[in-house]
Formats: C-alpha cells, sequence, structure tokens
C-alpha cells in the first residue's frame, strides 16, 4: 500500500468516524431527521418551499426603482 494510498484509508477512517460520533451523541447527518429545524416567519424550512408558503412578498416593479434610484 502507497503512502497515499495509506493516507486515503486515514481520512476514510475519520470521516467515518465523525459520523459515528454525531450519531452516538443524539445527533443526526439527516436534516430531515433534526428537531427544532429553522424556520422563516413560524414556517418550518423543509422541502422547497415558495414565497407564499414563507408569507415572503416580492418587490414590486416600483419598489425595485426605488431602490436602484437610490443607488447611484
Amino acid at each position: 500500500m502507497s503512502v497515499i494510498d495509506m493516507q486515503m484509508v486515514d481520512i476514510d477512517q475519520c470521516i467515518d468516524m465523525e459520523a459515528n460520533e454525531a450519531t452516538d451523541l443524539g445527533g443526526t447527518t439527516n436534516y430531515n431527521d433534526l428537531r427544532n429545524k429553522p424556520m422563516i416567519d413560524g414556517v418550518e424550512l423543509v422541502g422547497d418551499k415558495t414565497y407564499e408558503e414563507l408569507n415572503l412578498s416580492g418587490l414590486t416593479n416600483a419598489e425595485i426603482e426605488e431602490l436602484l434610484n437610490l443607488s447611484v
């Protein structure tokens, strides 16, 4: 086994060990298994959410023009 092969094995072992330690401590490597997921305006961030589902609104053309005029 070459030095490069040995280094790759060590890196793989470290990655596996870190993943196992996370689950041993009650953590998870799967976002969907998380408790207390982040929220925007009370909406849990899971899956693909639209602006409407997140209670966000886009800018009107007038608002965009106003912002662009202010930055000049």
